[in-house]
């Protein structure tokens, strides 16, 4: 099993699967975050907030893409961290409740 670290600059993501499309209902279980550090900013006079998000997952296979729950949530930029090294990820629609990495 890898693990791997997920930098996106956003609120927060509650499951991750991996499949070639995004999923219809539900996430699988191929990859599991295991840790998350959040860094947000809150304005009380505002609707909107902004911030990035660390997520340490566990990856039971080989992913491309990484799909996530992401309903709501505008991603800026995303990096991924594996063996060390850290690369820029790119971010796909996946409708209006799932992105990909």
């Amino acid at each position: 099993m890898s693990r791997l670290l997920v930098l996106v600059p956003c609120l927060s993501f509650l499951a991750f699967a991996a499949s070639d499309t995004p999923p219809a209902l539900r996430l699988d279980d191929s990859v599991r975050p295991v840790r998350y550090a959040a860094d947000l900013t809150l304005d009380p006079g505002s609707a909107n907030f902004s911030g990035s998000i660390q997520i340490e997952v566990e990856i039971a296979k080989p992913s491309s893409p990484i799909w996530m729950n992401a309903a709501g949530i505008e991603i800026d930029e995303a990096t991924v961290t594996a063996g060390g090294k850290t690369m820029p990820a790119t971010v796909a629609p996946g409708g209006a409740d799932f992105i990909g990495l």
